[in-house]
């Protein structure tokens, strides 16, 4: 759930049982289809290390609250060394491999169990996100 006033609220609510997911954005509430194994934005950035990449090309269903959709992406690098304050990791690059109005970009770590070291996000408007891990703890 995003937001605490009904009509700014943005929320997914997965019905397993019934295999469908309600989306709900301004006000107005749908019921769609449950694609298999669909994420959403808050379980994505752990999904990896449940799922690592097994190819060149990896696709996840992912919901947005507003709609729920198919997205691609595709390594385009590995072996990228990233330094921040959490640490230096060995990492893998994946990005949108379609032309959209949602580019994301995820840097895996292979060493780390592929948790997001680094994400950035580029909106429909422009605005680009950057987030970068600053701290780790593994037991």
């Amino acid at each position: 759930h995003q937001g605490d006033q009904a009509k700014k609220s943005v929320f997914a609510d997965f019905d397993y049982v019934n295999n469908s997911v309600t989306l709900q954005a301004k006000g107005k509430q749908k019921v769609e289809p449950l694609l298999p194994q669909t994420q959403d934005l808050a379980s994505l950035m752990y999904q990896w290390m449940f799922v690592p990449p097994q190819s060149d090309a990896v696709e996840v269903a992912l919901t947005t609250g507003k709609k729920i959709r198919q997205y691609r992406y595709q390594v385009v690098a590995k072996d990228i060394v990233l330094n921040t304050a959490a640490g230096e990791f060995n990492t893998i690059q994946l990005e949108n491999s379609e032309q959209n109005d949602e580019n994301k970009t995820f840097w895996l770590a292979k060493n780390k169990h592929y948790i997001v070291v680094k994400m950035r996000m580029l909106d429909e408007n422009g605005v680009q996100v950057e987030q970068v891990l600053k701290q780790v703890h593994v037991n």
